[in-house]
């Protein structure tokens, strides 16, 4: 399938929160070549219409992998997935993996049947969204918590950290508004009783950049909860069937992908593909980040240092990309 080369993926968000995703994916998959486009000009999605993210990210999209010819495509943001995933697969002729809010993996892991939903408001209002707690978390009281606010948060943090040269750890204590935070996550935090939450999803891919501070405010008896370690396993999964040219056309949907709370939480050995050469193990690794639009100097810096840190080798425009290729 990937022609004595290491296999292509290619992650895609509105920012940077997808990194959450990407560094579990390459920790798993670890002699894949990856790529990051993320939508710069039209951060936050959010608050963007059903219509503007369908027609945007299914463009975006056709264009990367006009260029980039990637093997998988992750779609690293809640928001874009229950809003486009139909479309785009239908569209593209490759294997799509989205990144559904752990909704499943929550209420069954919730003692007192009280979860929280903490994601955009877009992902919070989404008909697939409604599909998921009504199959999945019947027997719960859902909380739902949509904030552009908390995104932005994360993204500011991580920016300015990686630009500071910080460490993830120091990040993680020094680089967030702690009292903003507090004030998004005090519907959670100011809830007593037998029924209080226990379980909080983080429905959109940037708050698990912050999982640290917010599991700081909210306590170690609420249990948070992403999908970033089942995304990794579907791309493994993808990958491995197209190292045994055994690509199966009837994948798992995203919702069965999301694993239980044990196998979120389980250690993962890294692959070791049989046969790869040393100049084909080379290529593999963080490549090329792309991001949408222009910034500004200032702007750049920050995303270089960001990408850096995530060690992928070139930032550029999507028209630089462009160019070269």
């Amino acid at each position: 399938m990937f022609q004595g080369r290491a296999a292509r993926v290619l992650f895609f968000d509105s920012g940077m929160g997808g990194l959450s995703v990407f560094t579990k994916t390459a920790k798993l998959n670890a002699n894949a070549s990856y790529y990051y486009l993320f939508d710069h000009e039209g951060f936050p999605y959010g608050n963007k219409s059903e219509e503007y993210l369908q027609h945007r990210v299914k463009n975006l999209l056709d264009r990367a992998c006009s260029i980039i010819k990637p093997d998988v495509i992750v779609v690293a943001c809640n928001t874009a997935s229950t809003t486009v995933l139909p479309i785009i697969r239908e569209a593209i002729d490759t294997p799509i993996v989205g990144v559904v809010p752990a909704i499943k993996p929550a209420a069954k892991i919730s003692k007192n049947k009280s979860i929280v939903l903490l994601a955009t408001p877009g992902t919070c209002s989404r008909a697939y969204t409604n599909f998921l707690i009504n199959e999945f978390a019947y027997d719960c009281k859902v909380m739902r918590i949509g904030s552009e606010d908390l995104v932005r948060l994360a993204e500011d943090a991580l920016l300015s950290a990686c630009q500071q040269r910080m460490t993830y750890e120091e990040f993680c204590q020094k680089a967030c508004d702690m009292v903003k935070l507090k004030e998004i996550l005090e519907p959670i935090w100011s809830c007593h009783g037998p029924k209080a939450p226990d379980a909080v999803v983080l429905g959109c891919t940037h708050f698990p950049l912050l999982k640290e501070q917010i599991s700081t405010i909210l306590g170690p008896k609420i249990h948070l909860i992403d999908s970033g370690e089942a995304v990794a396993r579907r791309v493994k999964a993808i990958l491995e069937a197209g190292y045994q040219q055994t690509m199966h056309a009837d994948l798992k949907t995203d919702e069965e992908s999301v694993l239980e709370h044990e196998d979120l939480l389980a250690a993962e050995e890294i692959i070791h593909v049989p046969g790869l050469s040393d100049a084909e193990v080379f290529t593999s690794g963080a490549k090329v980040a792309v991001y949408t639009g222009t910034c500004s100097q200032d702007e750049r810096n920050k995303m270089e240092s960001t990408f850096s840190y995530f060690h992928f080798r070139e930032l550029l425009s999507f028209d630089e990309l462009s160019k070269e290729h």
